[in-house]
């Protein structure tokens, strides 16, 4: 299935890494798909101009949910304790996390999440809220 123009992706940034030494995760807009090449042409979301573009294999993107589901059930939310790609507060990169609270249990219906990395200064995981649309599966978990 070739997304479409416009779709909304996570996208890992060839070659590039975050301060961690950790694949660098990027939210990105689909401009086109080249067949032949299996690449995807993405603009970066943190370039409002959307001059900033991306040729990354197919294998490097994971599509956002395009639809919340009507109810919020096991089946339909990422289980506590996996690894997921999630959306750093008020940014537009991905980092590895896991899922601590599913929207299923929680009344503003958003995951809670521990990024890896991210602790408090007695280095207990710190527990950030990330809406649903922003939370996918890890490919390389």
């Amino acid at each position: 299935n070739v997304l479409p123009r416009g779709s909304k992706v996570a996208a890992r940034e060839p070659g590039a890494t975050d301060g961690d030494g950790e694949e660098a995760w990027i939210l990105g807009t689909v401009r086109s798909y080249d067949s032949s090449a299996g690449t995807y042409l993405v603009s970066d979301d943190d370039d409002k101009s959307g001059q900033t573009l991306h040729n990354i294999s197919a294998r490097e993107i994971v599509p956002l949910p395009v639809s919340q589901p009507r109810a919020f059930t096991a089946a339909h939310e990422h289980p506590v304790s996996s690894m997921v790609l999630a959306l750093w507060p008020d940014s537009t990169c991905f980092y590895p996390a896991r899922v601590t609270v599913a929207p299923s249990r929680r009344p503003e219906r958003d995951y809670l999440v521990a990024f890896q990395n991210d602790t408090d200064e007695a280095g207990r995981p710190t527990w950030r809220r990330v809406p649903t649309k922003y939370v996918v599966r890890h490919p390389h978990p």
